[in-house]
This record gives C-alpha cells, structure tokens and sequence, in this order.
C-alpha cells in the first residue's frame, strides 16, 4: 500500500504542471495532478470525473498521461477492472509505456490470487506475466527518457526492474508447476 501512495504522489508530482483544458479565463485549468490529489482525498469519483473531461477535450494521442492517472485513481479505489482498461488505454496510445506494463502486471496478478477457476486463475497469471516482461522490455526506452527519469513514472528504474524480475521469476515457477 505505501508503494501506491508514493506512486500516486510521483505521479501528481510528474502530471504537475499539465493543464490540459481550457477554462474560463481567469480560473486556473484543473490539471491530472488535481485529479490525483482528489483521489488521495478520497474524492475518486470526482477525480474520474475530471479525467474524462481533459480526455474528451483533447486528441486520442495527446491522453496517454491522462489515461495513466485514470489508472492510478482507479487503482487506489481498488476498482481494478476500470484500472486495467485505462491502462490499457495508454498503452494503445504509446505501446512503449513501462508504467502501464507495470500496474497491468500487478492487477492480473490480484486477479489471479481471487480467481477460483484453476484455468482462468492460469490465464491472469500468464497475462501478468506477459506484462510484466513488457515493462522490463520497454523500462529504459525512449519514453523515460523523454519524461525526465523513471521515478516520476511511479518507480525508480533500479525498484521498478527488481521488482519485475522478481514478479516474472515467481509466475514463471507458478506456471511451470501447473
């Protein structure tokens, strides 16, 4: 749990000074790191609420950040089925988007430990471990680069991989034992 809070306040770090819509002039446009102070609040359904909104008001291709933060409130409300479908979301925006990788990984994986059904309970295992091996294919790509530096995407490069590497060695034991 104290690894989401630092990811939520990395992220409304790194999303700080994105304003992505117009207002009224005068008023200050809401930004995703608004959105995400809300859902620190407890306010998750208005912090979506604000998402939407910067999302309907911007080209498909300019929302990847957008539909990261949508993740991020979704997951801290534990509703993770919205979670994965926004990340998801960002990374049919930017394949090459190790954050997404990372929580997909961890919500197939919740998925898994509360699916009864063996085969269903295999398949959210192999889909978390096939997320997991992209955010290590794409975690030193182009994309953090041009972010600034991994932390801001949640996790340090060094956590982040060590993290993943762990998370690829347990599922693959996992599934080679099925």
């Amino acid at each position: 749990m104290r690894e989401i809070l630092i990811c939520i306040i990395a992220l409304s770090v790194f999303l700080g000074n994105t304003a992505v819509y117009a207002q009224p002039q005068g008023r200050p446009s809401p930004t995703l790191k608004d959105a995400v102070a809300m859902a620190r609040d407890g306010r998750c359904d208005e912090a979506i609420e604000l998402i939407k909104k910067i999302i309907s008001q911007n080209p498909p291709q300019e929302n990847k950040e957008a539909y990261l933060s949508m993740g991020v409130v979704y997951f801290k409300c534990k509703k993770y089925d919205n979670a994965l479908n926004a990340f998801e979301s960002a990374a049919g925006i930017m394949k090459e988007s190790p954050m997404a990788y990372y929580f997909i990984g961890m919500i197939y994986e919740k998925k898994a430990v509360g699916e009864t059904e063996r085969d269903a309970a295999r398949l959210m295992k192999q889909k978390a471990l096939d997320a997991w091996q992209l955010y290590l294919t794409y975690s030193g790509k182009t994309e953090m680069k041009s972010l600034g530096s991994h932390r801001n995407a949640c996790v340090t490069v060094e956590n982040g991989v060590a993290t993943a590497k762990k998370h690829v060695k347990l599922l693959t034991e996992d599934l080679s034992n099925d």
